[in-house]
């Protein structure tokens, strides 16, 4: 399950509930083989499985464009590509990507043992369009593998893995009787992943080059927000952020805000701001206030001030409960 996010002009107040973002589910129904077995999420640090163009840029095992009508199949337990996911996974989610197509195609991607291959398109491009991202989650074939489908013409693919399903616990003997109804999320908290490209690209920001293309947004020396979109009474109760600073000259600085009225009041709740200047893949926001529960005057959001050599803002993963 991958979430884009939106990095929104300061001021645009009314935006900060726009963000296209879905809270991830703890227990789900994931396609395994030829049954369909109880599967819990289990988010992980966004990290590439295949990119399909050459160098610099190649991740794993496949260095060249899918071609017209070709299946081609990619192992995900163990460590492959910049990955490593546990052997008995059931699926993943992540964010698939298909670049520089010479026809109009379709892009289909499924557990490597489906028989026949789905209809089901999972990204549809034209010929020369722009970049094509979705959110794509797949179940694992029976020995941890996904294939990739390309009806027409040649194009590259990228999948980033955001996460990954586990068999989930199955009890046994004599069920007891009903127990009161426990609580939305459990002791950990819900988690919220925020990563991916923007759907708009203004003036706070330009496209990133490279490898970054799809996972971070390169900054100017300016102000952004990334909106949390929350179900309504959650609780943040932990925040980190992901980003590169690219050069020793390059920082962002990083704090969760609430918006508490429909006009421009905010409260911070970090402590000053996590200033990043040593090029780490993420960092954790400590707060100094309790974050109040969401609510229509407490919307939240992380803004992020970037200084020096375009540095890169990659998302976010936040923690909850009700």
């Amino acid at each position: 399950m991958t979430h884009h996010f939106r990095l929104v002009h300061i001021g645009v107040t009314a935006a900060l509930a726009a963000a296209t973002v879905t809270a991830m589910g703890l227990v789900q129904t994931i396609g395994f083989a030829a049954s369909a077995t109880a599967s819990a999420f289990v988010p992980i640090v966004p990290c590439r499985l295949v990119d399909t163009r050459p160098a610099p840029d190649n991740v794993g095992t496949l260095a060249r464009p899918l071609r017209a009508a070709e299946v081609v199949t990619f192992a995900v337990w163990g460590t492959n590509g910049n990955c490593t996911i546990p052997t008995g996974a059931t699926g993943i989610a992540t964010n698939a990507t298909a670049v520089n197509p010479t026809a109009i195609s379709y892009v289909t991607i499924y557990p490597a043992d489906a028989s026949p291959r789905p209809t089901a398109s999972n990204l549809n491009v034209v010929t020369g369009g722009a970049p094509t991202p979705n959110q794509v989650t797949v179940a694992l074939s029976a020995t941890g593998t996904i294939s990739a489908y390309n009806n027409g013409g040649t194009l590259d693919l990228l999948i980033d893995i955001v996460g990954y399903y586990q068999p989930a616990p199955v009890g046994s003997g004599t069920p007891g009787p009903p127990g009161p109804p426990g609580p939305t999320c459990p002791a950990s908290g819900c988690t919220l992943v925020i990563s991916g490209t923007s759907s708009v690209a203004d003036e706070n920001f330009t496209v990133g080059t490279g490898a970054d293309l799809f996972g971070c947004r390169t900054m100017r020396d300016t102000l952004a927000y990334l909106p949390i979109e929350l179900p309504v009474g959650a609780k943040i109760t932990a925040a980190s952020v992901r980003y590169k600073d690219v050069g020793a000259s390059a920082s962002i600085d990083f704090d969760l805000y609430f918006v508490t009225d429909p006009g421009s009041t905010r409260v911070g709740i970090t402590q000053v701001s996590l200033r990043t200047v040593d090029n780490h893949v993420s960092g954790d926001l400590v707060f100094t206030a309790t974050p109040p529960p969401v609510g229509p005057l407490a919307a939240p959001y992380i803004q992020a001030f970037a200084t020096g050599a375009a540095p890169k803002f990659c998302g976010a993963t936040i923690t909850y409960n009700f």
